[in-house]
Parts: C-alpha cells; sequence; structure tokens
C-alpha cells in the first residue's frame, strides 16, 4: 500500500492506480471486472448478514436480504460522514467481541475440544 500510495498519490481506487500505470485501455479493460468483483462482493456480504439475522431472529433469510438495503440506506441517508464511520467502527468493534464472546463460551463449555470447565 505504502508503494502505491508513492506511485500514485492522487488514487483513490484500483482503477485509478491502473489508469495512472498502464494507461486508458487498460482502464477500460478493468472497469468491467472490478464492478462484477464488487457485486459479488457485495452480494456474498449481504448473503451472509441475512443468513446471520435468520440465525440470531427466526427472520426468513429472504426477508432479512430484502430489507437490510433500506434499512442501510435510511441510515446513511440520515447521518453525517463522520457518524457512518464511527458507526463502522462501533460495529466492527462490537463484532469482534461477540465472536471473541462466542469462541470463549464454545471453548470454555465444550466437552469435546478439552474445556478447563471439566
Amino acid at each position: 500500500a505504502v508503494e502505491v500510495h508513492t506511485k500514485c498519490p492522487g488514487a483513490k481506487s484500483v482503477l485509478d492506480v491502473v489508469l495512472s500505470r498502464w494507461g486508458a485501455t487498460a482502464h477500460k479493460v478493468f472497469t468491467p471486472v472490478v464492478m462484477l468483483c464488487s457485486i459479488l462482493n457485495i452480494t456474498v456480504m449481504c448473503s451472509g448478514v441475512a443468513v446471520t439475522i435468520q440465525a440470531l431472529t427466526g427472520a426468513p433469510a429472504a426477508a432479512a436480504a430484502a430489507l437490510l438495503p433500506i434499512a442501510i440506506v435510511i441510515f446513511c441517508a440520515h447521518t453525517r460522514p463522520v457518524e457512518v464511520g464511527v458507526a463502522a467502527a462501533l460495529s466492527a468493534g462490537l463484532t469482534l467481541l461477540a465472536v471473541w464472546a462466542f469462541l470463549f463460551t464454545t471453548y470454555a463449555t465444550s466437552p469435546d475440544l478439552g474445556s478447563s470447565g471439566e
């Protein structure tokens, strides 16, 4: 990342790097590839969130997947960019805490994993 910033200091995305390093033709070739990768990534993340909501609440995954973009749009429309960043950081932190709690609970109480509770 440091080398990319030294060679392309104004680049904001992969496509900016491609444009500055290899020119307009490579940029046109890479644009659909990068867009398809982004769509695939967003689809995988949204389906993972929908299945997680289903596991936690019992709501159908299809309903959670359909309502998730609406909730995100409403949240982002009514907050400032700084607040969205703070919410993202808090969300990541809470997710890590939840994962650690589940890991500790699983390893501390499971007889199959050699827990210390026995």
